[in-house]
């Protein structure tokens, strides 16, 4: 009885120093200046049946939230196969301007929001190597479309790509090197940061978000 009682503290006691070796690695200091925005998701709104219009406007001009996260969905942006729709996007950009926000605009497949891998119905049935033809038209046409928007300070390329969660059913495993081909063509058509936010990356111990890192790398 004594024996088990010992060992018990003993595995509590490792736990109790392991969990304190973690935080030591992984916490670092608090920022001076913090900068706080939001994601503004469509579809999330409309899965809560709201109108998804005016849960954007209340955002913005109640909360009055200045740094937003928009994910232009793949399905959402070219619901058919070389057929665009813009309104979405259209709308959110111009609104966001009006009001001097500033605006990181999220590309790809890997998006915000379950199932977090978002590809349209009708290229499911393609192969992977279709399917970033395809990527590549799609993120082409909307880097062209609103590099011209001043609202616009960053564009991200896919979401937490090295997490192997989530949307590892849809995604399946990553191929970074299209990712780096994905971050490279958004580069090559407009001069304002084009990065990728890497939760799930161990970088020095550190697995926390290292969104601004992947922006200045």
């Amino acid at each position: 009885m004594k024996r088990r009682i010992l060992t018990v503290l003993a595995i509590l006691l490792i736990s109790v120093l392991l969990f304190v070796a973690y935080l030591v690695v992984t916490l670092r200091p608090i920022p001076a200046n913090v900068t706080y925005g939001a994601t503004f998701s469509t579809m999330h709104a409309e899965s809560l049946e709201l109108n998804w219009r005016t849960a954007y406007l209340a955002m913005l001009d109640e909360l009055k939230v200045r740094n937003i996260r928009i994910p232009a969905y793949w399905p959402r942006v070219e619901p058919e196969r070389g057929v665009f729709a813009w309104n979405e996007l259209d709308f959110q950009l111009s609104e966001a301007k009006a009001r001097g926000a500033d605006v990181v605009l999220a590309i790809g497949r890997r998006l915000p929001r379950w199932p977090e891998c978002h590809i349209p119905q009708w290229a499911w049935s393609l192969s992977w190597e279709e399917q970033k033809a395809e990527l590549r038209e799609y993120i082409t046409a909307v880097v062209e479309r609103y590099k011209g928007n001043s609202a616009i300070t960053h564009w991200q390329i896919e979401n937490e790509p090295y997490l192997k969660a989530f949307a590892f059913e849809h995604c399946r495993e990553l191929d970074e090197a299209f990712l780096k081909e994905e971050i490279a063509l958004v580069r090559s058509l407009d001069s304002r940061p084009a990065c990728t936010c890497t939760f799930g990356i161990r970088s020095s111990g550190n697995s926390r978000p290292s969104f601004r890192r992947s922006c200045t790398a």
